[in-house]
């Protein structure tokens, strides 16, 4: 999360916290669409909003400008949209989006934005090269997980098969992706073929970066909703950490940045894979080891 300028929020950004992912931290930030297309995830806070909206070209044409005018980002190559699904714009409109930001911030390199498997899909090699080649360089995508029964509990609206053949896609026309997922959202029942079908389906792919995050259920959320009833038991801490080992011992990937370092996580964690894989592991053993000796009685932890 970044922190916006007061005097400059209601010009540029919707929100006063702007959401974007650890790699964009020095990118301008360009908001060219507020909420998710689809807000249908049970654990999402855009569940609760249904507020997508997409901004006239006029009004993003705008904000370019704006931000062309600040000295901080003269010398920027990198450039984020700000916007949960900004894959989901007609291709036609990226395009004068794209061009507009050519123009008034030529030193821009490099454009990344949020995007879902099935949009990709729809996009297409043909739509997907023209985005390439006027600046775009990687989608994140939400995964969430590699299990189809937890997909489906979650209502992501997408399969493991849909999103496997959207990252293949990428690969052929040459643009990067980074991934992420959310430890917990299988709850008590799912949680090692969650963690264990996730760590495989990474394994098939060549993500940039990979993303951990936990389930941390907002307010008018399904989630929030089921958990309070008692349809869904969410995991305790020391379970959430298990979990998480579990993933990262079974995930195999190369030259890949692991991040784990969001608010809602136990263990902040930045790594290389597969580089500083053991030296991940034996933190984490030490660390579980010393949470509850009630519950833990050895070093055995792949089974939860």
């Amino acid at each position: 999360m970044t922190m916006i300028d007061p005097e400059l929020s209601y010009k540029l950004y919707s929100d006063e916290i702007i959401y974007r992912p650890p790699p964009e931290s020095e990118s301008i930030l360009l908001q060219v669409a507020v909420g998710c297309s689809y807000s249908e995830c049970t654990f999402c806070r855009e569940q609760a909003h249904h507020r997508f909206k997409a901004y006239p070209l006029a009004e993003v044409e705008e904000k370019i400008a704006i931000l062309a005018s600040l000295p901080e980002n003269k010398h920027k190559k990198e450039l984020f949209f700000v916007g949960e699904n900004c894959l989901v714009l007609p291709t036609q409109h990226l395009v004068a989006i794209l061009q507009a930001v050519h123009e008034l911030l030529p030193q821009v390199e490099h454009i990344n934005m949020y995007g879902r498997a099935v949009e990709i899909l729809q996009k297409g090699h043909a739509d997907l090269t023209t985005l390439k080649n006027l600046g775009v360089s990687s989608i994140y995508v939400g995964i969430e997980s590699g299990s189809d029964q937890v997909l489906k509990n979650c209502k992501k609206g997408e399969n493991t098969a849909q999103m496997l053949k959207a990252l293949q896609l990428l690969d052929e026309v040459g643009l990067t992706y980074s991934l992420s997922s959310i430890i917990g959202l299988g709850g008590e029942e799912l949680a090692w073929e969650h963690a264990t079908k996730t760590a495989e389906f990474y394994n098939q792919v060549h993500p940039k970066s990979i993303r951990l995050m936990t389930l941390s259920p907002e307010k008018g959320t399904t989630m929030l909703a089921d958990i309070q009833a008692g349809r869904f038991h969410q995991l305790p801490p020391w379970k959430t950490i298990l979990e998480e080992r579990l993933l990262l011992k079974n995930l195999t990937v190369e030259n890949c940045l692991v991040y784990g370092n969001h608010f809602s996580n136990i263990l902040p964690l930045v790594a290389r894979w597969t580089e500083d894989k053991e030296l991940v592991l034996e933190k984490m053993d030490e660390i579980i080891c010393s949470m509850d000796p009630e519950k833990i009685h050895s070093k055995d932890f792949d089974h939860m």
